[in-house]
């Protein structure tokens, strides 16, 4: 009876795991540009799927049916702010323009980010997220001519993440800790000469923070976050630390 009751569970996840995928992957399908993110999210969900069964078959213990802490699947949107942290990389890129030393002023952005995860164990979960970000934009200006240039950024980073659950009741604080990749459409225009140019880099990214979940109901919960995302090997000098507020749905 177990080994029926685990085989209709985990074909009843596996269909509920490509629609919340789907759902999470969702505003990639609005940029051309992204086959990278992309790729780097469908294969981060194949690699959750698998830790996630390992895992469900090694458990000794029938699922939590009905508890705050019960495996399955869920699905959640949730607003960011984001934080710059590559403003000294900004002025290193543009380097010196027309002779004159320059400097930048980077603006923080805004954006939404989607998730979908599986909780495979009352202490644990591993989930794809996918976070969009508006431009990051700014300002160049020069020794000798003050303002002669801008710069705009726009970023999309997708990260395979294992959270772990510190307490399995209504509220629910948590670790996170992922790995993924980056990818990045940098603008960058000389308001003297009157050029520009344009530019798309992937790279890889790691994620590290922490929030709370609140279950509402069994089902609705309302998270909290804050998650500092780098890029070590430079290929793209984007860091910054997102807060996040949002939604999620458990099925």
């Amino acid at each position: 009876m177990r080994i029926a009751r685990l085989g209709v569970e985990r074909a009843r996840n596996t269909v509920l795991g490509m629609a919340v995928t789907a759902l999470a992957l969702g505003p990639l399908s609005a940029h051309a540009d992204s086959e990278e993110a992309v790729s780097i999210g469908v294969g981060a969900s194949l690699l959750a799927g698998i830790a996630c069964s390992a895992l469900v078959l090694s458990a000794g213990e029938d699922p939590e049916e009905g508890g705050y802490a019960r495996r399955g699947w869920a699905a959640g949107l949730a607003g960011t702010f984001a934080a710059e942290n590559f403003e000294d990389d900004v002025e290193d890129d543009v380097g010196d323009l027309d002779g004159a030393s320059t400097s930048a002023s980077l603006d923080d952005s805004w954006g939404i980010s989607t998730r979908a995860s599986y909780r495979c164990h009352r202490n644990f979960a591993a989930e794809v997220e996918v976070e969009w970000l508006d431009t990051f934009d700014a300002d160049i200006s020069s020794s000798g001519q003050g303002r002669v240039g801008d710069v705009e950024v726009d970023p999309i980073v997708v990260t395979l993440n294992a959270k772990g659950y510190l307490l399995p009741g209504r509220i629910q604080p948590f670790l996170l800790g992922g790995v993924g990749g980056i990818t990045a459409k940098t603008r960058v225009r000389d308001q003297v000469e009157g050029g520009s140019d344009t530019d798309r880099d992937s790279d890889f990214a790691y994620r590290l923070g922490g929030g709370v979940d609140f279950y509402a109901t069994k089902n609705v919960v309302v998270s909290a976050d804050a998650e500092y995302v780098g890029t070590p090997f430079g290929d793209v000098d984007v860091e910054y630390v997102s807060v996040g507020l949002g939604v999620q749905y458990r099925f």
